[in-house]
């Protein structure tokens, strides 16, 4: 993972893109068969109604973008900040040029956003990030401890398996709710075209390290429908058994990232774990 930058850029850039209880569900779609019930985190029926809100970023970008470094810079500068921000990066190929992690799955999400560009940055998938290096109260802004539902995640890696389990706790009564699941990997090492003074100001970052890059959706890339009980202290739970992805480079390199939707489509909230831990929830 990135834990600092190279060196600070010297000027910034301008330029544009190149009843209370316990729900459970358990994922029956390929290729993910059904996993054991697994029980939820904390008790139902008690809440506070208010959770930490985390905002999700959405970086579409490419190995041949010669500006995308710059979003990865402001993403850096973000979680330099302490800034409760989760990156999931979209590589995409274009045309004749390809990207090693094309993630062609996106495919629908681009149509849904209207990608056309890169960089592009999307906040909780309804806001587009803007002048990212200089701007990152943009991203600060959408996070805060407001949130109305919270998630907690239960993962395990073990014999090339993913087990895992999402929990989402409600503060309030909610509706028309879908549930997105990500797996990503990090520290995938690859050359990086750059227009760009950030990271040296070569024209091609050699060994360039890209993280939070998406390698599978365990869900539609718009989500799944949550059905089952979604009112105030109830606490939905979906499960997870599956092969790790054959596109996976390093199994201790992944990273998994669930956030819920609300009815237009905007993320409520999100949250992000490496394997083999249990989370609580982030209730205030």
């Amino acid at each position: 993972m990135k834990k600092a930058f190279s060196i600070i850029a010297i000027s910034a850039l301008f330029f544009t893109s190149c009843s209370s209880g316990v729900e459970e569900e358990t994922s029956n779609s390929t290729p993910v068969p059904t996993a054991p019930s697994t029980p939820a985190p904390s008790t139902p029926g008690s809440t506070s109604g208010r959770f930490v809100k985390n905002v999700l970023i959405e970086d579409f970008t490419g190995t041949w973008c010669g500006y995308c470094p710059r979003v990865s810079y402001a993403i850096q500068s973000v979680l330099n900040q302490n800034i409760t921000a989760i990156p999931v990066t979209v590589h995409r190929s274009s045309g004749t040029v390809t990207d090693p992690f094309h993630f062609q799955p996106a495919n629908p999400l681009l149509s849904q956003m209207s990608i056309t560009a890169y960089p592009t940055a999307m906040l909780d998938r309804k806001e587009k990030w803007t002048n990212e290096v200089t701007n990152t109260i943009q991203v600060k802004n959408l996070t805060g401890v407001n949130a109305q539902l919270g998630i907690a995640i239960t993962s395990s890696i073990q014999n090339n398996t993913i087990n895992m389990s999402v929990n989402t706790k409600f503060g309030a009564n909610m509706s028309n709710l879908k549930l997105v699941v990500y797996v990503l990997e990090n520290d995938l090492l690859y050359s990086q075209v750059n227009y760009t003074s950030y990271y040296g100001g070569a024209s091609v970052i050699q060994n360039f390290d890209n993280d939070y890059v998406l390698r599978a959706s365990l869900t539609n890339v718009l989500g799944d429908d949550i059905a089952g009980n979604t009112n105030a202290g109830n606490v939905f739970i979906k499960n997870f058994s599956l092969p790790v992805p054959s596109n996976i480079s390093n199994v201790s390199k992944i990273t998994f990232v669930a956030f819920i939707l609300d009815s237009a489509g905007k993320v409520i909230n999100v949250r992000s774990a490496g394997p083999n831990v249990s989370q609580t929830f982030q209730e205030q």
